[in-house]
């Protein structure tokens, strides 16, 4: 989230912009009464763990007349710094000190304390040794121009600082996961002074830090307010709802084959009508059980892709809900020019469209007066659609023909739609080349596609992707343009990561090495950029890991036109950064030397379009002595530490060394991974960002 804390905004200002209430409301807080000291007898101590228990006493003091609480009417507080959620999955046993939740919801009984899909608000605390403020604000009262303001460091890189956002971010990321949310409120509480944070998928606003012991009628202002906002005020997406017993049944009986591991509740969307088959021009409601895909920051797209009942056709149909960025153009009216055109092997777009009014707002305040540090903010807007196809995972294939007839399929599409709609899809990776259960694939999720150029050039540069299957020059150079050459090395990615981890081969001893050096491999620049690539670029120009001797067993075709690919993959990269030596150096005297080899000319080249990669693999898949059934279980499988997560469908994670910020709370030991909370914050550790498409 670097550069995505937006702050600090004034108290009054975030009252008035995120908790709006009528002035009886305001008139009525009980901060008068109750003064601004109250929360002074929190301990002030140095062990955080000692503060919880006091604050969440005072919160929760009832009302003698309402017997609802004095601050916080309708909701209670709950110290669930020692339980993570029993439903969490075993990388996400991870959670907050103290949440909020409506009274009414039960977390009596050991393992109770920390409910996600009831979380209402949450709260971080930390004593000074651990985090003096995970933000820095400029001083009060001080006139300074916006280069100033640009250049002051409100995201601190102290590690302890640094952290403390990263904790917070992966909490709210969990929270989010486990609801529908347009927005979610977050309260750090320091020894002495406290914070108001609004978290969208834009980023999050922060209030500037205030003394909450002596000026404790804030903090109670802002319960006192979020008491009385309405159910979309407090962050919920309206648009969702738990199922009835008869829609319940209906998930039962059609979408058992994707049941979620943990226990999800069954929900109903709404899909707002825009295109639609049949066309009658209403709003959509299906129902689902689990997403299969959760979002691994509380920024970004945010992306979850579930099989739904459509309970207008009565079918089963695949639903894809996400934040997406203003400044691309939407994937449902690429969708649908896609097939209006009849591109191959796309899935058909039912119904879909922006949700009327659920879009980011943390944006809305980059210019503001008040704001400090640099800033990288994209508007969002929420998009929800139907497609017709329920594809399985690439890796779920059963044979090395079934996986080359997907990408051959895939590659088709994308030819399609690069030569009839002049779209690049800029992000060809395992979770967007699908199995359509017929033995053939799907190139599906075109939310990051671009229109190219007559000269076949984007209209914009800009860094997007899937980590794993990135280009090596997109890796190595994060202003270059992606072009149609990085989108077909990434088809040649995916053969390579499938093939070595779900066919045999002779250096399966080998694939930990390999798959860190040449798929996850990954560090900062001194320009605080994300850059890779090394590994690829030895596989590729120098046949590091994937040698020579590489086979694939009792395959030899297949061998022989990864061979091919990888020459082509060389081809290119070595045709793109041709540098000629000077002819004039006087040091040079060999002929050999000073006779600067020819550059490749382009259209010689196997990349230059997609046929000659397409020939090839309609010649692999042609023939008819492929081994049957010949995929095995995963080969090799990363360690996951608990509290982190790898994916190697989405960003780049950055592996997990688990740790403890205080010392006198063992029992959250395993609430967080150091990196994972830094991945989530700073530049001093963090991964890629699901789309880089800032720079237009």
């Amino acid at each position: 989230m670097k550069g995505q804390w937006i702050g600090p905004m004034p108290i009054a200002d975030f009252f008035t912009q995120f908790l709006p209430v009528p002035d009886s409301v305001k008139e009525s807080s009980p901060s008068r009464t109750l003064g601004d000291s109250y929360f002074n007898s929190v301990p002030n101590g140095k062990k955080e763990v000692d503060m919880y228990d006091p604050f969440v006493k005072l919160v929760n003091e009832k009302c003698t007349s309402t017997g609802k609480s004095r601050i916080l009417p309708g909701f209670q507080l709950v110290n669930n710094s020692a339980q993570a959620d029993r439903n969490s999955k075993m990388s996400k046993k991870i959670h907050c000190d103290v949440t909020a939740y409506e009274e009414h919801v039960d977390v009596s009984g050991k393992g109770n304390a920390t409910k996600y899909e009831h979380t209402e608000m949450q709260f971080e605390f930390k004593v000074d040794k651990n985090c003096i403020d995970p933000f820095d604000d400029p001083a009060e009262g001080l006139t300074l121009t916006r280069e100033q303001l640009d250049e002051h460091k409100f995201e601190p890189i102290a590690e302890g600082r640094v952290l403390c956002r990263g904790q917070m971010a992966s909490y709210v990321t969990e929270w989010c996961n486990r609801q529908h949310r347009v927005h979610a409120f977050t309260v750090y509480i320091g020894q002495k002074s406290a914070r108001f944070i609004r978290f969208d998928r834009a980023g999050a606003i922060v209030s500037r830090a205030f003394l909450y012991r002596e000026r404790s009628g804030l903090l109670i202002d802002f319960l006192w307010r979020f008491a009385h906002l309405s159910r979309s005020e407090r962050g919920y997406d309206t648009t969702v709802r738990e199922a009835d017993d008869a829609e319940r049944a209906l998930a039962y009986e059609h979408l058992a084959e994707w049941k979620p591991d943990q226990e999800r509740p069954i929900l109903v969307f709404t899909v707002p009508a825009e295109v639609t088959e049949p066309a009658d021009g209403r709003d959509r409601e299906v129902i689902a059980w689990g997403a299969m895909g959760n979002a691994d920051s509380p920024t970004g797209r945010a992306t979850r892709a579930y099989p739904v009942y459509d309970m207008t056709m009565k079918k089963v149909v695949f639903m894809k809900d996400t934040w997406r960025s203003s400044k691309l153009e939407k994937e449902t009216a690429i969708l649908k020019e896609l097939n209006e055109k009849k591109v191959r092997n796309v899935p058909k777009l039912l119904v879909g469209e922006d949700i009327p009014n659920q879009i980011t707002r943390t944006d809305q305040f980059i210019a503001s007066t008040w704001r400090a540090g640099k800033v990288s903010v994209t508007r969002r807007l929420h998009n929800r659609f139907l497609e017709d196809f329920v594809g399985r995972h690439l890796k779920k294939f059963k044979s090395s023909k079934e996986l080359m007839q997907a990408i051959y399929d895939a590659l088709l599409a994308h030819q399609d739609a690069y030569e009839l709609c002049h779209i690049l899809h800029r992000d060809i990776s395992d979770r967007n080349v699908l199995l359509d259960g017929e033995g053939g694939g799907v190139l599906n999720d075109w939310d990051m596609a671009k229109r190219v150029t007559e000269d076949k050039k984007p209209r914009a540069y800009g860094r997007t992707g899937t980590w794993l299957f990135m280009s090596t020059l997109m890796l190595q150079k994060p202003g270059k343009q992606h072009v149609l050459q990085d989108d077909l090395e990434s088809f040649v990615q995916l053969v390579i990561y499938h093939g070595l981890l779900y066919l045999k081969h002779n250096v399966v001893p080998e694939l930990p090495d390999i798959i860190e050096e040449v798929f996850d491999d990954h560090k900062v620049n001194v320009h605080g950029e994300s850059i890779g690539g090394k590994g690829k670029d030895a596989l590729f120009m120098r046949r590091k890991y994937i040698t020579k001797d590489f086979e694939f067993e009792n395959n030899k075709l297949l061998t022989e036109w990864l061979r091919f690919a990888i020459l082509a993959v060389k081809e290119w990269i070595t045709a793109v950064t041709y540098t000629p030596e000077p002819t004039t150096n006087p040091f040079i005297k060999s002929a050999s030397l000073s006779s600067p080899v020819k550059k490749p000319d382009p259209e010689s080249l196997v990349f230059h379009t997609h046929k000659p990669l397409l020939n090839a693999l309609e010649i692999l898949i042609s023939t008819n002595n492929w081994p049957e059934d010949d995929a095995v279980a995963i080969q090799w499988k990363p360690p996951v530490s608990k509290g982190s997560s790898r994916s190697g469908s989405t960003k780049r994670s950055i592996s997990s060394v688990e740790t403890n910020l205080d010392s006198g709370r063992k029992s959250k030991r395993s609430k967080t991974a150091k990196n994972s909370m830094l991945r989530h914050s700073s530049g001093a550790a963090h991964s890629i960002p699901e789309d880089e498409e800032e720079v237009q």
